[in-house]
């Protein structure tokens, strides 16, 4: 971190200590070189510091931007007042980024945090649990994955997809628990860089998740229309269309980080995602309806050509397995609708509400509910598959067979 004294800008490192030794008698001469420190970086002009990071702003952001800045550099010029000296100021003062403390200080996030937003959120209860249920969706999704792998009966193009969504689940619960243990104090410690990655690799495993159930339906439209028997010689064209929704998903994840951000533009950022600019959040929902759209008139009309022709179904061989199915994934899909629309409405509140809309602080439970998602699905799988409920019985009981 680079500190800004006088006239001259020199280079502060964190001290190895976690507290500081007291301070010497030669030390005492440097005292009250925090006040003109703090005063200097007041006086940037167009500019703002703070603790030695410049930001620019316009003119009417620059009087929020010093008073979001204070207790960085109050904390600073009062270690600096006792005596201590540059690499005997307190670590965790010295390890904030300026850069991430002014963007959650502006949006507010930081006055709504219980603990003030500095302790430790792995102490927290409510986050504890949270970290339970995520360990817990990681196992239910890989046990998916093993018994699609074990099981050559689930070795054809719909299980294919499901052991996609089940990868997807299983990706968003590590990165969501990723997100709960960089939380807290360590948030403020993240460069805009990890913040990006931290938060872009939950929007990948959503998008990703969209675009396996997008995939998915295409799949079972074809397959009704065309009424043809399963060929295992064309599944490159599922791991290739996997591979497309995996390429786009992490397009689409990769935009802020790729510039399409609110960083130098505090006015147009997020409030509950403080570095993501309102227009990023805008096309996310936009996107996100639009894949909901289309994915509804693809399954309606599934159901339309299932009823107008329900003979030419009950003639097919693997009619009822197909039948199971569409079933399965109706009810995948829905329930990912009612999972995740809490979250894109309170997202959609992000962008038409200012900043002091109470609702848009209590993001952790909306998420929470979102990823109990990838908690069901397996539980759906299950239920709705006789032979998934045999795969899962298979190793649970120490082994499945092959069939």
């Amino acid at each position: 971190m680079v500190v800004p004294t006088g006239k001259q800008t020199r280079e502060v490192r964190p001290s190895p200590r976690h507290v500081p030794a007291r301070p010497s008698p030669a030390q005492e001469g440097r005292r009250g070189e925090g006040a003109t420190s703090s005063q200097s970086l007041h006086n940037s002009g167009s500019d703002e510091s703070c603790a030695g990071v410049r930001v620019e702003l316009s003119a009417r952001d620059g009087e929020r931007a010093r008073r979001d800045c204070q207790p960085v550099l109050s904390e600073v010029a009062q270690s600096r007042r006792r005596g201590f000296s540059d690499t005997e100021l307190p670590s965790l003062v010295m390890m904030i980024n300026p850069l991430i403390y002014l963007h959650y200080n502006y949006t507010g996030k930081l006055d709504h945090q219980p603990t003030g937003g500095t302790s430790p959120r792995t102490r927290d209860p409510k986050t504890i649990a949270f970290l339970v249920v995520c360990s817990f969706i990681i196992l239910e999704n890989l046990t998916v994955l093993l018994a699609i792998w074990k099981n050559h009966r689930f070795h054809n193009r719909m299980y294919f997809f499901i052991g996609n969504l089940a990868l997807c689940d299983l990706l968003a619960s590590v990165a969501y628990l990723v997100n709960l243990l960089l939380s807290g104090e360590k948030t403020l410690q993240l460069s805009p860089v990890l913040w990006f990655v931290r938060e872009g690799s939950m929007f990948v495993a959503l998008w990703a998740s969209v675009f396996s159930l997008l995939a998915i339906a295409i799949e079972r439209h074809l397959t009704m229309i065309k009424m043809r028997p399963y060929d295992a010689s064309k599944n490159y064209r599922v791991f290739l269309l996997i591979g497309t929704c995996w390429l786009v998903a992490v397009l689409l994840g990769a935009l802020p980080i790729l510039g399409w951000n609110c960083l130098g533009n505090l006015p147009d950022c997020s409030t509950i995602l403080p570095l993501y600019t309102k227009k990023y959040v805008a096309f996310c929902i936009i996107v996100f309806i639009v894949l909901l759209l289309a994915m509804s008139v693809l399954y309606a009309r599934i159901y339309i050509l299932v009823k107008s022709s329900s003979q030419k179904v009950s003639k097919h061989r693997n009619s009822e397995h197909a039948m199971s199915l569409l079933r399965t994934v109706i009810i995948v899909v829905g329930v990912f609708i009612a999972c995740w629309t809490p979250i894109f409405v309170l997202l959609l509140l992000d962008v038409a509400c200012e900043r002091p809309c109470p609702i848009l602080y209590k993001d952790d439970w909306f998420i929470a509910v979102a990823m109990l998602n990838s908690a069901m699905n397996p539980v759906i799988y299950t239920l709705a598959s006789r032979e998934m409920r045999r795969a899962f019985l298979g190793l649970v009981c120490g082994g499945t067979r092959s069939q």
